[in-house]
């Protein structure tokens, strides 16, 4: 569908009158998502230094460029190497970019800046760290005026935490090729999407391309210009903003379109720290409009649709930090996990006699009251739950440790729900390893490099806690202390309390906290064995499950890799101060002893 221009407010942040911006910038963000902000004191000598520097960089041979290839989320990325709107038919996105953010801060630490060498640009590093600490600087004294626009004070962003040392944001330096294909294929510069984070500035050469759909629920999309104004940034609003305002500020989809012509662009992605709580304003809430989503720590929360750069960035210091944290948006729908769940419990409705004809074996099938002990040194006779293991659909896995399923007759639908449920969060899995590779700066297909998912050995556990608190001076949990043993574990509940987290299992008395459910939220944990790769980096945290009075239902997916791929520590966690920890092993081996030693009867 053709375009056409569209005329967005222009913002003076010169103006000594701050309520009034306040308020041009608040209709912008309500009507728009979109404006021009000028006058803003970042000098055009340094912005030509920067598209010059930029030019540079993108101009040097392809090996060069290659050299500083994108490890987690800085560095270089080659062309096609993104797509933002995944229906396309495109191979990818047809821009190349260079990514780099604060020279300091946590963030740095562990995703230190890669920058070309001084030898073939000597003034590119200087040139691009002046550039954004000017730019960051705009960044603060606007964000003082979206306070302002929102009814708060003009310091609510640094008051929350958002703009700390260990902001993460960062600049993005982009070059379109601009060619025109005849072709049937779509080919966009970046095709559609809204951008995740708070705000992003962004500054063009003048070479047309951007464009803006107000309406992204409409069908077809209406698609309009936004021609670039010497001097000034096209600003717009982030998903994070969007809802932190309840959904008053827009978020507004836009995408580059190919016009025939090279087009360089700089955009600035302004975003808080990982560690910062987003929840709705209460200046944007009311009984007709509450808050749209529930209270998040962002490094908790990794939403699986987002842009790989940020998605890394949380799920690394989750890793470190925790062990735990949630996932969100992942693409299992709602409708699915309410069916897996009413059919578990359909499955532990059964008279026992029914379950016990299907009673594990090599793993799979059920297991009954107090047939496991995770924690040896506890005095109860086991764990009070029951569980049901299923595995492998398909592969040499599936054909040497067959599924027991329960009978059609009594549960007609119960196979074919978690058939289709074991495809989707073995999907699920497979993507997030991928964000986990890249946040240990390895390549992002690594874990299916090595093997690990090769026919992975990929457990789905169904499980049931009656949940009853017993008075006598027996030990009784759910599920007494342990970690899991490898890689990582994706589990729902059913919003039924019980699970706690143990972050320094070597203290006593052990300090336990509790986990709550987030409803349609995996809450994903890092296993032993991933801890192993890691060196001992990435943590694999003990936790439990208490009795709380009630019957608890949950879902856990185990994704361990295959049993011949082999588990060494990587060399990327290594130095001559923290050698290997541990001998190589094959995950088969690793986790045969594991259960042995959790089942007396195995």
């Amino acid at each position: 569908m053709e375009s056409s221009s569209l005329l967005l407010p222009i913002i003076d942040l010169s103006s000594p009158d701050k309520i009034s911006t306040a308020q041009l910038i608040r209709r912008a963000c309500i009507d728009h998502g979109f404006f021009y902000l000028m006058n803003h004191g970042v000098s055009e000598e340094l912005n030509e230094k920067v598209f010059r520097e930029s030019k540079n960089l993108f101009t040097l041979p392809l090996d060069e460029k290659m050299m500083l290839a994108r490890s987690a989320i800085r560095g270089y990325s080659p062309l096609y190497h993104e797509k933002h709107e995944p229906s396309t038919t495109s191979k990818g996105d047809s821009k190349e970019m260079f990514t780099f953010g604060p020279s300091e801060g946590v963030l740095d630490k562990h995703y230190p800046n890669k920058w070309p060498s001084q030898d073939l640009l000597p003034l590119w590093r200087p040139a691009m760290e002046c550039y954004y600490k000017n730019v960051m600087d705009v960044a603060r004294k606007l964000l003082s005026l979206v306070a302002l626009a929102l009814n708060l004070e003009e310091k609510f962003f640094e008051q929350v935490g958002a703009l700390n040392d260990n902001q993460a944001t960062v600049v993005r330096l982009l070059r379109y090729p601009g060619e025109l294909y005849s072709s049937g294929e779509v080919t966009c510069g970046a095709s559609a999407h809204s951008d995740f984070g708070m705000i992003t500035l962004l500054a063009t050469d003048g070479v047309p391309g951007l464009q803006v759909c107000r309406n992204k629920d409409k069908e077809p999309r209406v698609w309009e210009d936004v021609p670039g104004i010497k001097g000034a940034f096209i600003v717009n609003i982030g998903d994070l903003m969007e809802r932190w305002t309840n959904g008053l500020f827009r978020s507004t989809m836009h995408r580059v379109v190919p016009v025939g012509k090279e087009r360089y662009s700089v955009a600035v992605f302004v975003n808080p720290d990982p560690n910062c709580v987003v929840e709705c304003l209460e200046s944007c809430c009311s009984e007709t409009s509450p808050p749209s989503s529930s209270e998040d720590v962002c490094s908790k929360l990794v939403s699986m649709i987002v842009d790989k750069l940020f998605g890394v960035v949380y799920v690394c210091k989750a890793c470190l930090e925790h062990g735990f944290f949630y996932a969100k948006n992942h693409g299992i729908s709602e409708k699915l996990m309410e069916e897996v769940f009413k059919e578990s419990k359909g499955f532990f409705n059964l008279p026992l006699e029914e379950k016990m004809a299907l009673l594990r074996r090599d793993l799979l099938g059920y297991t009954p009251l107090y047939a496991e002990k995770l924690d040896p040194s506890v005095t109860s006779i086991g764990d009070s739950k029951e569980s049901f293991y299923f595995g492998s659909l398909e592969g040499v896995l599936a054909q040497r440790y067959p599924n027991q399923w329960p009978s059609q007759d009594l549960l007609p639908s119960w196979r074919p729900t978690m058939e289709c449920y074991y495809k989707h969060v073995l999907s699920v899995g497979k993507k997030l390893l991928g964000l986990i590779a890249l946040a240990l700066d390895l390549d992002e297909d690594f874990f299916e490099r090595v093997g690990a998912l090769n026919d992975p050995a990929a457990i789905v556990r169904l499980l049931r806690y009656p949940g009853e608190v017993i008075s006598s001076d027996i030990e009784t949990y759910g599920a007494s202390a342990h970690s899991d043993y490898g890689m990582v574990t994706l589990l729902l509940t059913d919003g039924v309390p019980g699970l706690q987290v143990c972050r320094d299992k070597s203290k006593q008395p052990r300090v336990w906290e509790d986990v709550p459910g987030i409803k349609g939220a995996f809450i994903v944990n890092i296993g032993d064995m991933m801890e192993r790769w890691t060196n001992g980096l990435f943590r694999s945290t003990l936790h439990r499950v208490m009795p709380v009075g009630k019957e608890r239902y949950s879902v856990v997916f185990f994704l361990d890799p295959n049993p011949d791929c082999n588990v060494e520590c990587l060399e990327s966690c290594c130095s001559e101060t923290c050698p290997p920890r541990y001998p190589p092993i094959l995950a088969g081996d690793y986790l045969k002893e594991r259960f042995r030693l959790t089942y007396a009867t195995s």
